[in-house]
């Protein structure tokens, strides 16, 4: 006879790894089922980034994510702040799709290295129905450090309006550039590195979890991504599209050069 045995039946299992495990269930269910409930692996047909991670939400402060010029000067160029000694020398960088009506505006907050090859989205924005007025001001109360610390916002281009809005009330904000092929580009280089997700990013999660290929008859991806389930994926291109386009000879990005 065969037993199947559980976590909950382990009279030892710590507060910590039933803490773990009930993230996974309400952040990532196909995790929970296969890690926790010993089931096969599921991964969507088609779906893009099916190897994207679910990790504990980063309790991210200003001193977390930036070290001084003062502290540099006196330590030296060695010296990491916390963010880079968990997840190697990089750049913060932000990103915002912008929706229509029932359509999503999405925002993602997030660390690019380079060092590590690994994207971590760390916290996010999501909006539906709101006036640009409105999206300015929800935006600055759930991600201040963008003002605070003049973080580059990058903008779906087509949404000019918005960035004038969330410039008068601080915001860094910028037209993200977009090129012949960006989409397919964009997914090429980010499906190339390590992707990371905070638990407390929960529509990031969802639309990672549904952003596909369009399928063919044969039920068979395409190399066409849907236009479903896109506004994170989408807010993650903008946020880093200098990386993107780093390789391509006379690019000269907006931002800052990558490290």
């Amino acid at each position: 006879t065969i037993t199947q045995v559980l976590y909950v039946d382990n009279p030892f299992v710590s507060e910590e790894t039933i803490a773990d495990a009930e993230l996974d269930k309400r952040t990532d269910p196909a995790k929970y089922r296969h890690v926790w409930l010993g089931g096969l692996r599921e991964k969507g047909r088609g779906m893009i980034f099916p190897d994207y991670q679910v990790i504990p939400a980063i309790e991210y402060t200003a001193s977390f994510l930036f070290i001084s010029e003062k502290r540099r000067r006196m330590y030296g160029p060695d010296l990491r702040s916390g963010i880079e000694r968990e997840h190697g020398r990089g750049r913060i960088f932000s990103g915002l799709d912008v929706g229509h009506g029932e359509s999503p505006t999405h925002a993602v907050l997030g660390w690019l290295s380079k060092e590590r090859q690994r994207i971590t989205i760390i916290d996010e924005y999501r909006g539906v129905g709101k006036s640009p007025n409105e999206i300015a001001e929800e935006l600055a109360r759930k991600l201040p450090i963008l003002i605070e610390r003049r973080i580059p916002l990058w903008v779906d281009a087509a949404a000019l309006g918005i960035i004038m809005h969330l410039r008068q009330v601080g915001f860094v904000a910028q037209s993200a550039p977009k090129w012949s092929n960006s989409v397919l580009e964009g997914i090429d280089r980010i499906r190339s590195c390590e992707l990371l997700i905070c638990g407390n990013c929960p529509a990031t999660i969802s639309d990672f979890s549904r952003y596909s290929w369009e399928l063919d008859a044969n039920d068979q991806p395409t190399g066409s991504p849907e236009k479903r389930h896109d506004h994170a994926p989408d807010a993650l291109r903008y946020g880093v599209h200098a990386w993107i386009r780093s390789n391509d000879q006379g690019y000269a990005p907006l931002s800052n050069p990558w490290i």
